[in-house]
């Protein structure tokens, strides 16, 4: 059994070295034995660090009698919740875990306070807030420090005790298989180096799985990205219509999305007992909600409500029919931007880059339908792309066909995007069989974009599209009324809010570096440099058109391209923007993410590239790729609930 083989391009056919499937299984056990090294010599250095001070390195029960509890009143705002500070003085020694039971009727904030010493020896303080959830009743937070003392300051009405210090041999498998995911794919870029600089999208395919798979064992049992818990909650009742009954897990996962505080985790412990929660009321009957008739967006969610369909057939834990759903997006992705990199001519390293950045590897892997717009019309444009390289060969009419469907999926959810398949208007006479063929593709594509506009527009002129009410003061009439009667002025508000921020959102590539409610990427600036540098350094091929062709070609993407762009403004700015304001909300940089290809294309040109060897071009630009998706989900998701 092989992995691949391919064809080396050139005068004649020789087939490269066949990899057998075993050397990747090898290669597998390898980072599997180094993440567990890893973990072993991680576990035996807080053994030694427990042991200092002639200590025990197990749990120890703190005694009641070790603990002090204190009422605080604040004197200066009356109207302050009363709370108390719970005192946990020590004799200096290392704690790798605290753990304490509460009771409350409420969700709380526990701020603890923790007295240790900096590497001067010098007495310092640290503070973590911990959201703490009333179902669980259990906390486990992880210190790992030398402590002097533990103050945890509380709402009074919450019932505290039953501290406990977890120093015992503590085996992470969470370290093990994120050290060894990591691994494997270093060894994959350096072993397949010559294979991946053959079949790029191989490369793609391997980093895209593996790091997706590891992107979702570390993220915490919630919606943690934009609105997620909004399409968590179409996919779970995609089929159904009228009155649901919602179970407990359902109704806790919809109605506690992360917020920009962080999910109400500090440790893997806290993530187990969630988990556990969850599973545990999969067939508890909570509320009682009203499910209308899908609208035409829910088509982007159709992949991910059939397999959760399925798995709630088959009576799985509710934890794994949560997982497979985002799992079932990722599969999707993969295979969508597998596609587009493998027929694309030009940019695939450029494609390859924006393929695997954090905000796309995020959305990935989370109950959203970006991905199925993002990858559907990237797919769709790298389809039309082909056709104009591959000038000597007839466009079929199932290719027509298939590019048009793409389209069409892509853009049910989000109908902006569809002038992007106006691009065919531009197809030269050549490609095709007869003057009948191009009149009805191109009439087809014309009709196709208008066609998907309308359902768009239509709606809110009739008015029964309803204003978003996050956005504020908004009504869909009013501000459609207020544009159509000032559409010069709407314009230069249009055009004031786009130039302010085209060079964060397009050439700063802030649609690549959001992580949703965990903030940017960390080396954000590192993003725009190395997608800018893959954009001018990769190899070119010359697009063989004619100078007036090309002029055309060119022409029409950059109208298509702000026809788009402005459509994203404009839609925001009737739905999300109380009437008449000047400046345009919610409009956010994920939303240029299925325009960066064509807006690279509109540049792209031969005058610049790099001479390096192909497989250590590609091996460098995938170790840095492998960096940067280590750092998006090492700090934001592995340390607060992987540890």
């Amino acid at each position: 059994m092989k992995l691949w083989k391919k064809n080396k391009p050139g005068n004649g056919i020789s087939r490269i070295k066949k990899v057998p499937a075993v050397c990747l299984l090898f290669l597998l056990c390898l980072g599997f034995f180094a993440g567990a090294a890893v973990e072993g010599v991680f576990e035996l250095n807080v053994y030694r660090r427990e042991l200092k001070g002639n200590h025990v390195a197990e749990d120890e029960t703190i005694p009641d009698s070790a603990v002090k509890i204190e009422q605080v009143s604040s004197q200066e705002n009356q109207e302050e919740a009363a709370s108390k500070v719970v005192s946990i003085p020590l004799k200096e020694r290392y704690i790798h875990k605290l753990q304490y039971t509460y009771k409350s009727q409420e969700n709380f904030t526990a701020e603890i306070v923790i007295d240790t010493k900096n590497i001067y020896k010098n007495p310092e303080s640290r503070v973590l807030k911990e959201a703490v959830t009333k179902h669980l009743q259990t906390s486990v937070v992880n210190i790992d420090d030398y402590v002097t003392e533990i103050n945890l300051l509380v709402p009074e009405e919450v019932e505290i005790g039953a501290f406990t210090i977890l120093n015992g041999w503590d085996w992470n498998w969470y370290r093990v298989f994120y050290v060894g995911g990591f691994a494997f794919l270093i060894l994959c870029v350096v072993v397949y180096r010559k294979e991946f600089a053959l079949r790029i999208e191989n490369g793609f395919l391997v980093i895209v799985l593996t790091a997706g798979l590891l992107f979702l064992a570390v993220q915490p049992p919630k919606c943690n990205t934009w609105d997620e818990h909004i399409h968590f909650k179409k996919t779970f009742y995609w089929f159904e219509e009228g009155e649901v009954q919602q179970s407990t897990a359902e109704s806790y996962i919809y109605h506690n999305p992360e917020t920009l505080d962080g999910a109400p985790f500090l440790s893997k412990e806290e993530k187990r007992l969630q988990i556990e929660y969850l599973n545990e009321h999969t067939q508890e009957p909570a509320d009682v909600i009203t499910k209308e008739a899908n609208p035409l967006n829910a088509v982007g969610e159709l992949h991910m409500a059939l397999v959760v369909k399925a798995a709630q057939a088959l009576h799985v834990p509710f934890y794994v029919q949560f997982l497979l759903g985002k799992m079932t997006n990722l599969f999707l992705y993969a295979f969508l931007m597998y596609w587009a990199i493998r027929i694309v001519p030009v940019g695939k390293k450029f494609l390859t880059v924006l393929a695997l950045m954090p905000t796309m590897m995020l959305q990935a892997t989370s109950y959203t339908y970006d991905i199925v717009v993002s990858a559907c019309v990237i797919l769709g444009f790298c389809m039309i792309v082909e056709e104009f390289y591959e000038i000597n060969r007839k466009i079929t009419w199932k290719k027509q066909v298939l590019i048009g469907l793409v389209f069409l999926v892509g853009c049910c959810p989000k109908p902006v995007y569809m002038p992007l398949c106006a691009l065919m208007l531009v197809m030269p006479k050549e490609k095709f069989g007869s003057k009948t063929q191009m009149y009805i593709c191109k009439g087809a594509a014309a009709l196709l974009s208008v066609g998907m506009l309308m359902t768009m527009i239509l709606p809110a002129a009739g008015g029964s599209v309803e204003a978003d009410p996050r956005g504020g003061a908004t009504n869909v009439g009013q501000q459609l009324a207020l544009v159509a009667g000032h559409p010069i002025g709407y314009f230069i508000v249009f055009l004031q809010n786009f130039f302010k921020t085209a060079n964060q959102y397009i050439f700063g590539f802030d649609s690549l570096t959001g992580l949703a409610y965990a903030g940017r990427h960390p080396f954000d600036y590192l993003i725009a440099i190395f997608c800018v540098g893959v954009a001018l350094t990769e190899q070119k091929k010359r697009m063989v058109l004619t100078k007036k062709n090309t002029i055309f070609y060119k022409g029409l993407l950059a109208f298509l391209i702000m026809i788009v762009i402005g459509l994203v403004w404009s839609a925001l700015y009737i739905c999300f923007t109380p009437v008449g304001s000047t400046s345009i909300s919610g409009v956010q940089p994920r939303y240029y993410i299925p325009l960066l290809f064509p807006v690279y294309m509109l540049f792209y040109n031969c005058k610049m590239e790099a001479k390096w060897k192909e497989e250590n071009y590609n091996m460098v630009m995938f170790l840095i790729i492998l960096f940067i998706t280590h750092t998006a989900m090492h700090q934001p998701f592995f340390v607060p609930y992987c540890l």
